[in-house]
């Protein structure tokens, strides 16, 4: 196709498409046919909404298509998934865990504390 119209590395042409095109019968046709749309255009009154929202669909639509494409978005990462669920499992169990035992006492409870701070964050 570049070869017919002479836009290749080795073609050449002495014909200019772009005014055979614009002296061609379909352009003048498609051109009466396009001002016929914009003149019947300008001649309709202007359109009037009596519904005036700040966005074009209410909020209760916008959360449902967002929730879908999340879910979606999910559905097609199954790793991201499961690395989420471990996270969660093992964050649970050692809450859980550094919890276990612990008395009633606020100075058993400062300690247990300290002591997760110190051991288990290594803050210094």
């Amino acid at each position: 196709m570049l070869d017919v119209i002479g836009a290749s590395a080795i073609a050449s042409n002495a014909q200019d498409w772009y005014d055979i095109w614009r002296g061609s019968q379909e352009f003048k046709d498609i051109q009466r046919e396009v001002d016929a749309i914009h003149s019947e255009g300008r001649n309709r009154p202007l359109v009037e909404s009596s519904l005036h929202a700040e966005f074009a669909t209410s909020w209760l639509n916008q959360m449902t298509q967002l929730f879908k494409r999340d879910a979606l978005n999910h559905w097609r990462q199954p790793s991201y998934l499961l690395a989420k669920l471990l996270l969660n499992i093992i964050g649970g169990l050692f809450t859980g865990v550094s919890h276990m035992r612990m008395g009633e006492v606020s100075g058993e409870l400062t300690l247990h504390f300290a002591f997760c701070k110190v051991h288990f964050l290594q803050v210094k």
